[in-house]
């Protein structure tokens, strides 16, 4: 049941501690757990074995606690200070408004205050409780070999060249205990594993990284689409690539507005495009384009690195730097051509689609 793990060809190693259930630790009982795994690797082979257990929930506990007592501190200094502008003395009730607002502050401060120490002793007494209470192991082993020529008997299967995985398997078992087939790899430096993330299966990290671009590819379709169709329309409608000049096309064909208010609004739209804001306006469309692939589409790849949860530090960079080539290929090709596409065929159909309705 295995789905990423650094294994080592001792079956009773392996049969006593990588059956993926839980077990207790308390006390120096994790040092004698590992005595004897160690004691159970008969094989000369092995020189160190190490098994990592589940850490993600008990980084969150341990992160929203410090972050709960952070905000304590925080509501007490308010409450202080709150005290404080009470005791300046008898000028201070003459001032109608500003009692009242003190009195209700002082209020939300304390019931804030008594949520969140009530919060802080649910999150240590939680704390507490996972550091002494049963654990589960995160399903990778690390194996240290003493012999090059060792390792390489698990790494160094033949692949065919239809097959890009960077693993090979390793089955054992025999009878009573059930068959067990494992994922084998070289494992990654040690400041370059996210702990936390060494449970998650691939498969949820590949379902999870496809359907968040999914999702952020629709987004920028979104957004891009009709960002790319402004300037294309103001050099369509314009001609000399002026929106103002499209502006005021556009109003000479509103039979709502009065013949006076649309010579108004077009001296004001001239007024505007002799200055450096026409100029500004006529750049707008590319100005946004900037913003949405130097600001947004940055963030939204970074989110998604984030809830992938990628097992390896360079993993999560890799799939940074890949995100960033395909978007900035999309958003600055793929979807202003599509947009431009759609808009002409959809103005070549138009005149045929209203002939058809009126006949």
């Amino acid at each position: 049941r295995m789905h990423s793990t650094h294994v080592s060809p001792s079956r009773r190693s392996l049969n006593h501690t990588l059956d993926h259930r839980t077990f207790g630790l308390e006390g120096h009982s994790a040092r004698v757990q590992e005595r004897s795994v160690s004691a159970g690797l008969e094989d000369s082979t092995i020189e160190q074995c190490r098994v990592a257990v589940v850490l993600d929930e008990w980084y969150s506990v341990k992160t929203n606690l410090q972050l709960t007592r952070d905000y304590i501190l925080a509501r007490e200094e308010a409450l202080a200070k709150l005290a404080d502008v009470e005791s300046l003395g008898p000028e201070w009730p003459t001032l109608v408004f500003r009692r009242p607002m003190s009195l209700l502050l002082q209020r939300y401060q304390k019931c804030r205050l008594g949520w969140l120490k009530r919060r802080e002793m649910k999150l240590k007494a939680r704390l507490e409780s996972m550091a002494f209470g049963p654990k589960c192991l995160s399903g990778s082993a690390f194996v240290t070999f003493k012999r090059k020529e060792d390792r390489d008997i698990l790494l160094n299967e033949s692949l065919h060249c239809w097959n890009c995985r960077d693993y090979t398997f390793f089955s054992f078992g025999r009878p009573p205990f059930s068959s067990v087939t494992l994922h084998c790899r070289r494992a990654p430096a040690p400041g370059d594993i996210e702990w936390q993330n060494l449970h998650i299966r691939s498969f949820q990290r590949h379902l999870a990284i496809g359907l968040y671009t999914f999702l952020a590819l629709l987004l920028m379709f979104v957004l891009v689409t009709p960002t790319a169709l402004v300037g294309f329309c103001a050099n369509l409608v314009g001609g000399s690539g002026s929106i103002m000049a499209s502006l005021e096309k556009g109003l000479q064909g509103v039979p709502v507005l009065p013949q006076a208010a649309k010579e108004r609004i077009v001296g004001i739209i001239q007024t505007w495009s002799q200055g450096l804001l026409g100029k500004a306006l006529n750049q707008m469309p590319t100005l946004v384009l900037l913003l949405i692939n130097s600001l947004i589409v940055p963030s939204v790849i970074e989110g998604i690195c984030i809830m992938t949860r990628c097992n390896q530090k360079s993993t999560f960079e890799m799939h940074q730097k890949q995100l960033n080539y395909v978007f900035l290929l999309i958003n600055t090709i793929a979807f202003p051509f599509l947009g431009v596409t759609t808009l002409s065929a959809a103005a070549e159909r138009a005149p045929r689609g209203i002939q058809d309705f009126a006949h």
